[in-house]
């Protein structure tokens, strides 16, 4: 157990593990705010919450949020406690390395110098290990000039740009409990929002588009899932997400099983937690910036960089 008496969110674990850098103070206002729904902490911060907003949360949650401008804080999406650990169970050189080995991508990784002188047939995505996803993420087509931004140093990891369709994710809790569910994604494959299509029924015949893949294929990706889970434990504090996505190759769709793993707390975590609080067993959402359906509670305070939606189907 972690002595603390308030929590720290820090929007970009990411950098906070592999670079030592905190997140922009506008990042972290933006999202902050979900540990006021989840937990009875108070949060460490310097921004100024309105009474009528604190209040709405007390009403949802029958909790009691409450913010403080010092203390000894638990860090909300990962412990930074064990670094070397934790590098390793984040690591995108880590997941693709099993990858590698199990013989599911095509990808190499590769220097800064080696990727100027590609020359692909194919597009080609650019990722950096240490980041989170979407962030820095490079596609290189064939006869196009290579442009890499001066950030992205060291091992790079450079992977067939394959034509995805749906995202999807296992959370596996400390004590081996799974859930499965949906990520909604931009063209970057950055985080727009959860989807549980039955919530209840955390399996993956629960996904909206589980009848789209052949039932060999989801017998073969439980046979890869298993390995996964063997290879990452079930050391992590809060859990780690499995991310994985469903791609079309000649109309017909495959199973990516493996394109990283989160060691932390994630938004499709707390997106489970959330659904948990109003007990609704149909469609549930969590989404920035707009609802996916009517029937939705808008969770977030008016002053942050966008709105956070949890909404019911």
């Amino acid at each position: 157990m972690i002595d603390a008496n308030c929590v720290r969110v820090n929007s970009d674990y990411e950098l906070m593990l592999f670079h030592r850098q905190n997140g922009s103070p506008a990042m972290n206002f933006a999202l902050e705010y979900l540990a006021f729904f989840l937990q009875e902490l108070p949060i460490l911060t310097a921004k100024e919450y309105s009474p009528s907003y604190l209040r709405m949360i007390s009403e949802l949650t029958g909790k009691n949020p409450k913010t403080v401008r010092q203390g000894k804080p638990l860090n909300w999406w990962g412990p930074l406690l064990n670094l070397e650990r934790e590098k390793w169970l984040n690591s995108k050189l880590t997941s693709f390395a099993l990858s590698l080995n199990e013989g599911w991508t095509e990808g190499k990784i590769l220097s800064r110098e080696e990727i100027f002188h590609l020359n692909p047939e194919r597009p080609m995505i650019v990722k950096d290990p240490f980041n989170m996803s979407g962030k820095g993420m490079i596609v290189i087509r064939p006869g196009e000039a290579v442009h890499l931004p001066a950030k992205m140093q060291g091992q790079l990891i450079v992977e067939p740009y394959l034509k995805r369709t749906n995202d999807f994710s296992h959370f596996v809790f400390p004590d081996g409990r799974v859930i499965c569910y949906e990520n909604l994604v931009d063209e970057k494959f950055q985080y727009k929002g959860t989807l549980f299509s039955s919530f209840g029924d955390f399996s993956i015949s629960s996904l909206s588009f589980f009848q789209e893949v052949m039932p060999q294929k989801w017998t073969k990706f439980e046979e890869h899932l298993a390995k996964i889970i063997h290879h990452y434990g079930d050391d992590a504090l809060y859990g780690y997400s499995i991310d994985s996505f469903i791609h079309e190759v000649a109309s017909e769709k495959e199973i990516y099983p493996l394109c990283e793993v989160n060691a932390r707390r994630t938004m499709g975590l707390m997106a489970f937690e959330l659904g948990n609080i109003f007990q609704r067993k149909g469609k549930v959402a969590l989404s920035l910036k707009a609802p996916i359906f009517s029937d939705a509670v808008k969770i977030s305070p008016d002053d942050v960089l966008f709105d956070v939606f949890l909404s019911f189907g």
